[in-house]
């Protein structure tokens, strides 16, 4: 993990994985109880270091958006970490949540994902019913000319959310003329969709 940036008070934390592309399934199953640990010493060293410090957002793009949503499964996980109650909200971008669908592609050639194994790594069949007394907001977001599968995979995982929460702290958008990369490669742009919607969450909400 590379070292935090912090800029007018916001602190950023980026995990990053140097072997994706050697990544096979028993990787994958290492990569999520790891990032659940990483997460989890963030929360905590966060919550011990700044005083002031007031709020914790999860954000993940493609893959990574897979990650903090199965990391938010955890009911277990939340409740027995410290500071896990400053957990404002999540933004998943163009996120992968059925990996059914990727078992008889080229896609799992180098995964190697036995598709028994599919269903219990999705997080479109996950129970989320914990963030309905936490009030957790989810942004669930995929841009226009993202494919169909990061499409319609966002806009389930959006109504499977609705279904089991049962709150109005779920929101979806599908951002026009934007693909599943420049999504999020212009989120310095002072005028990038993804960062104001960022900061005006913050604003509102902190």
């Amino acid at each position: 993990m590379p070292p935090s940036k912090e800029s007018r008070g916001t602190s950023w934390a980026n995990p990053s994985n140097k072997n994706e592309q050697q990544i096979n399934s028993r990787i994958i199953l290492t990569s999520c109880d790891t990032t659940t640990h990483l997460s989890a010493g963030a929360l905590i060293k966060n919550s011990n270091y700044f005083p002031t410090f007031r709020g914790i957002y999860f954000a993940g793009h493609s893959a990574g958006a897979h990650l903090v949503a199965k990391l938010l499964s955890g009911a277990d996980f939340l409740e027995r970490t410290p500071g896990s109650r400053r957990l404002q909200a999540a933004f998943l971008i163009s996120g992968v949540y059925d990996l059914r669908e990727i078992v008889h592609t080229y896609v799992n050639d180098a995964v190697r994902l036995p598709e028994e194994w599919a269903v219990a790594m999705s997080p479109l069949f996950d129970d989320y019913k914990h963030l309905f007394e936490r009030k957790i907001r989810m942004y669930i977001l995929a841009g226009e000319h993202d494919s169909g599968t990061f499409k319609r995979q966002s806009r389930e995982f959006y109504e499977h959310l609705l279904d089991v929460c049962r709150t109005q702290h779920m929101y979806f958008e599908i951002k026009d003329r934007l693909d599943h990369f420049d999504i999020v490669e212009n989120f310095a742009n002072q005028d990038n969709f993804l960062k104001n919607l960022v900061v005006h969450d913050v604003r509102k909400h902190l």
